[in-house]
Parts: structure tokens; sequence; C-alpha cells
């Protein structure tokens, strides 16, 4: 995923929806983290 999808994601109002509304309450403590994968061609 390109940055700039990332970014329109993670800012999405059914993103935002699900996540303030499932797993916010029910968490105590997350993490999350996105990374870049390069490969040879």
């Amino acid at each position: 995923m390109v940055r700039h999808a990332l970014k329109a994601y993670s800012a999405h109002p059914a993103h935002v929806a699900v996540a303030d509304g499932k797993v916010r309450p029910n968490v105590a403590v997350r993490s999350c983290f996105d990374f870049e994968v390069q490969t040879e061609e």
C-alpha cells in the first residue's frame, strides 16, 4: 500500500467507526505498525 493510500484508509469514516466502536472500547493496550517490503527486481 502506498503511503497516501494508507493515510486515506486510516482516516476513512468506516475505518474510524470500527476503531471507535469495536476496537478501542474492548482493548486496554494496543499497538500497530506499518512497514514497507522492498523486493529485488
